[in-house]
């Protein structure tokens, strides 16, 4: 989710507020820091097929990216600072949600070009590195966009990089948030594989086209033996893919396979 940075301790507060009122211990939050500065290197240099990720990611740390970390701890600092003012955290009288674990997943946003995905990656992995409070790396908007869709192999590639030079970073991937219709046949049929084997995904979200998947047999065993974690989102698979309990995915047909996300 995207806040306002000056209102994300009121987030916090809320949810945190909500989550104490279930009886909830832990949170995992999706964030995405301000990477206003790391968004300006990557545009600075663009995006070339024939430059290496080794050396572009030597190129983006030269000019200061990892600067940007101290940005990303100084925004979770005030906005949990915030929080913890609301919820009275630390005085006499603290409120329940005190007690409340909260961690965060660095979002990477998929729908802009390949230089910014790559360079924000590298700020996310970066920052899970300086910052215990951020647990994994996560890759968000519409998978059906045609960025999305276009650069998918492309980002689990990068995310194959990233793994091998911060082999301790945890990635938690939605793939698989699609349905016949949304996107063309071959887009169903490889994106959760692609997460799990390329992006070294530790966890999936939504996963619900899984069946579609080349082999999909072979990839649930796969999955199950490497102790890959589904996340089944009961909200969002119902609003935006129409899938709920009782209502299952319907067969792919001609029509359906040539409609893509452009044409909604």
């Amino acid at each position: 989710m995207t806040v306002d940075p000056r209102h994300t301790g009121e987030w916090l507060d809320e949810v945190a507020t909500r989550a104490a009122a279930q009886n909830e211990q832990y949170l995992e939050l999706m964030v995405t820091p301000p990477f206003d500065h790391t968004a300006a290197i990557a545009k600075e240099f663009g995006w070339s097929a024939n430059r290496g990720f080794t050396e572009f990611r030597e190129q983006l740390l030269a000019h200061g990216l990892r600067d940007d970390v101290a940005v990303v701890r100084s925004y979770l600092d005030q906005a949990e600072s915030s929080r913890r003012q609301s919820e009275r955290c630390g005085e006499p009288n603290p409120a329940a949600p005190c007690d409340l674990k909260i961690r965060y997943i660095y979002q990477v946003l998929r729908a802009f070009p390949p230089e910014q995905v790559f360079a924000q990656t590298l700020l996310g992995f970066e920052a899970a590195v300086a910052d215990p409070r951020i647990v994994a790396v996560n890759y968000v908007q519409p998978e059906d966009g045609q960025v999305a869709m276009s650069d998918y192999s492309l980002h689990m590639r990068m995310l194959d990089f990233f793994h091998g030079m911060y082999p301790n970073v945890h990635i938690s991937l939605h793939a698989g948030e699609l349905a016949p219709g949304m996107v063309p046949p071959e887009g169903l049929r490889s994106h959760i594989r692609l997460a799990v084997e390329q992006g070294h995904a530790e966890r999936i979200g939504h996963g619900v086209d899984v069946m579609y998947e080349n082999r999909p047999y072979d990839l649930l065993k796969e999955m199950a033996a490497k102790h890959v974690m589904v996340e089944i989102n009961l909200t969002s698979n119902d609003v935006i893919l129409g899938l709920r309990a009782g209502r299952p995915l319907p067969h792919l047909s001609p029509i359906q396979g040539t409609r893509c996300a452009l044409d909604r």
